[in-house]
């Protein structure tokens, strides 16, 4: 069960990030996603292997909910700034061409 759990995993994120990337950059995209996906595990799993090994299981489990819980939290605030940015953005050219009113709105330009 957990294998195709794993699996769906997979493939749904590989398919999230062919949709939601530029053309040009698929590639590149889909090759830093395997080596953070493959190549950051054996890494992690010597880290969390000695702090388990000289600090005990417990430390070396709650070592990886902590780094789990910061990369989340950086995610979120990248996302969150994306947005913003974004939104700030589609405000600005929306209002191109536009003059301020003396009464504080905005007028087209005749």
């Amino acid at each position: 069960m957990q294998k195709r759990r794993a699996g769906t995993f997979r493939s749904l994120s590989v398919h999230r990030i062919q949709l939601g990337s530029a053309l040009e950059y698929r590639g590149r995209i889909l090759a830093l996603y395997t080596l953070i996906m493959q190549g950051s595990t054996p890494l992690g799993a010597l880290l969390v292997g000695w702090t388990a090994q000289h600090l005990g299981a417990r430390s070396g489990l709650c070592m990886g909910g902590l780094v789990s819980l910061v990369v989340a939290l950086c995610a979120l605030a990248l996302d969150r700034s994306r947005s913003r940015s974004e939104e700030r953005r589609t405000a600005r050219t929306s209002g191109e061409g536009a003059e301020a009113s003396p009464h504080g709105g905005l007028h087209a330009p005749p």
